[in-house]
């Protein structure tokens, strides 16, 4: 007399599949970059997506497909399909770019900071001109624009590359010019 054994009847449910599209950058001060999940799974739907920044949760998984990304950092998305079955997509980086003005002081002054000076996108730089003990700033020029006889400048909302400072300066005078009679 043989055994028999009942009929089981399993479901397998499909693993959803997650990448994350969007800008790969960011920029102090300007817009969230728009991060999106795409996510699929078939048959069914995604439940919901949670965020992560190299590997820390963003907050507790929502329905929402979209974030929005303010920092640089590793970014990973996990989907969860109605079913409860769950994947993470592979990283998607976002970087915050970095800018470079040149600074060049003529002789008998200085403008600090000098040299190569580099800016993170969206930030403010400001360059103080200082002349030499005798000497006074002559002109300073921002991009080849000459700008007077200014002691500072601010660089605003820093986006490119290629901006300039350079300053020239000249032997002071008497605070009064002579007369003759």
């Amino acid at each position: 007399n043989p055994a028999t054994s009942n009929l089981i009847t399993m479901t397998v449910n499909p693993i959803p599949t997650v990448n994350i599209t969007g800008a790969t950058t960011v920029c102090n001060g300007a817009p969230p970059t728009v991060l999106t999940a795409n996510g699929a799974v078939s048959p069914g739907s995604i439940a919901t997506y949670e965020w992560f920044i190299g590997g820390v949760s963003q907050g507790a998984p929502a329905a929402s497909n979209t974030f929005n990304a303010t920092l640089p950092g590793a970014y990973t998305v996990a989907a969860q399909s109605v079913a409860g079955c769950a994947d993470t997509s592979a990283v998607f980086n976002v970087t915050l770019p970095t800018y470079t003005i040149t600074s060049t002081p003529g002789p008998n002054g200085n403008i600090s900071p000098s040299g190569s000076v580099v800016v993170n996108c969206g930030d403010n730089q400001t360059f103080t001109i200082t002349p030499n003990g005798g000497f006074s700033i002559l002109d300073v020029l921002v991009d080849g624009v000459p700008q007077g006889p200014i002691g500072t400048y601010t660089f605003t909302n820093v986006t490119a590359n290629g901006h300039t400072i350079s300053a020239t300066f000249f032997i002071a005078g008497c605070p009064t010019p002579p007369t003759a009679n």
